[in-house]
């Protein structure tokens, strides 16, 4: 089948939905090492996933709460690593397959992200379009006294 090339999403300010498992824990609702999020769609990079028919789904009607559009999103690392940045405001850190997890740990002042459209086909004939990271920057909420211990060395691993 050749290689379809779809756009990619860009979602400036995203918010996630439901809980993230960036670490790949096994749950109700994933095996071990499958990691994956629920990312908000909305304006242009909803209007995109639906033309390129990704599995869109929408929450329930709830008091309280606004019904949002949303989209799973894996994260793999065999074709093509993402590139994951946690950032606060002194130092961008740039995260691998071995501590892509911290993302699941803080909460986020901004994230923006970029998502890689990807067709798949089953041997059977069935076709679909699901979203893979491809760029994650995520800004984390630092607490008040983050600056000014900022400086402070860290204790070397070996004392």
């Amino acid at each position: 089948m050749p290689r379809e090339n779809f756009a990619t999403i860009n979602i400036p300010n995203a918010k996630f939905i439901f809980y993230t498992n960036f670490k790949g824990e096994a749950g109700p609702y994933n095996n071990p090492g499958e990691r994956n999020f629920n990312v908000i769609l909305e304006g242009e990079a909803l209007e995109q996933a639906l033309e390129y028919g990704m599995n869109v789904k929408t929450t329930k009607p709830r008091d309280g709460y606004d019904q949002v559009s949303y989209i799973k999103v894996n994260i793999g690392y065999k074709y093509r690593a993402p590139i994951a940045m946690l950032i606060n405001s002194h130092v961008k850190r740039s995260l691998n397959e071995q501590n892509i997890g911290l993302l699941d740990d803080y909460e986020y002042e901004n994230i923006d992200i970029v998502i890689r459209p990807n067709r798949w086909r089953r041997p059977n004939g069935d076709t679909g379009v699901n979203a893979y990271l491809q760029a994650i920057y995520a800004t984390v909420v630092e607490d008040p006294f983050a600056s000014k211990y900022y400086d402070v060395p860290d204790q070397d691993e070996d004392e």
